[in-house]
């Protein structure tokens, strides 16, 4: 098992540098058809595109889409569900827009959400004790109305918000820290660029391939070849989100998270100071 946790990187790694995005190039529409070859003509088992292989990607994609359910509507999950029919032939004929209309309805449920948060999460806010919260998406309907979308959001905001409290964080400070989340979520989501989405389709792409694939763009390629050499120190930790918390996923061999023994895999980082006295 070490061994194959080892390799799977490595087997990733050479695909990625193979792809005819070349360091600084721009990803779009046009190379997209390209890459989707290159991966074909590398691949092992998988050599040529066919409805099994379009069936599995459209499913990868859908899987991706808002897999939290909590943002796009019963529609919205729909329409794009449609749109993205056929995928194959149309990004071959240089037809992106399925892809990049799903971003666009993702992103604008988004700004309808954080708009709620911050007004949830006024004065008048109190932790409701008996609201109910589903904690597993895979289990939660997808709404059909704002009102609806509203009320799952709210069983999301009410648990986060008691998430930090638990910790012996008081209220006030512990609404500003979820705030904050959804600030940097907003941001994050903004920065998106058309060749940030087509790398995302890219990447269901290759894990339609198979579960060890992945597409890898020119910066995310370089981060990858700055791990491998060992180059790179930061905490010695890889990190995740879940609930409204950054969690530590993994602690990495050699790293200063590891070394100290101060940090386990799964704890909950609720504030960042520079040295000891730095304000958080």
């Amino acid at each position: 098992m070490r061994v194959a946790f080892l390799l799977l990187p490595l087997l990733t790694y050479v695909q990625a540098q193979q792809l005819p995005v070349p360091s600084g190039a721009e990803l779009t529409c046009a190379l997209v058809p390209q890459v989707q070859e290159k991966f074909l003509h590398k691949h092992l088992t998988q050599t040529q595109l066919s409805d099994e292989l379009e069936r599995r990607t459209i499913d990868q994609f859908m899987k991706r889409q808002d897999a939290s359910r909590l943002f796009l509507f019963e529609g919205d999950y729909k329409a794009i569900g449609q749109s993205v029919h056929k995928i194959f032939a149309k990004v071959a004929a240089g037809d992106c827009s399925p892809l990049i209309k799903a971003n666009d309805i993702y992103v604008q449920r988004a700004e309808e959400r954080m708009a709620f948060t911050k007004e949830y999460l006024g004065p008048k806010f109190k932790i409701n004790h008996k609201l109910k919260y589903q904690a597993d998406p895979e289990k939660r309907t997808r709404a059909k109305t704002t009102a609806e979308a509203n009320q799952n959001f709210t069983a999301q905001l009410q648990f986060e918000v008691a998430n930090f409290v638990a910790t012996d964080i008081g209220l006030e400070e512990a609404k500003k820290h979820v705030l904050k989340g959804y600030e940097r979520f907003g941001k994050h989501i903004h920065k998106q660029k058309t060749r940030d989405v087509l790398g995302g389709y890219l990447n269901t792409f290759a894990s339609a391939l198979d579960p060890h694939t992945n597409y890898m763009p020119a910066e995310v390629n370089e981060d990858f070849e700055i791990s491998m050499k060992l180059a790179l120190e930061g905490i010695g930790a890889s990190l995740g989100w879940k609930n409204g918390f950054t969690v530590i996923e993994q602690l990495l061999p050699g790293g200063a998270a590891l070394t100290t023994g101060l940090v386990k895999r799964k704890d909950k980082i609720i504030g960042v100071a520079q040295g000891p006295d730095g304000p958080f």
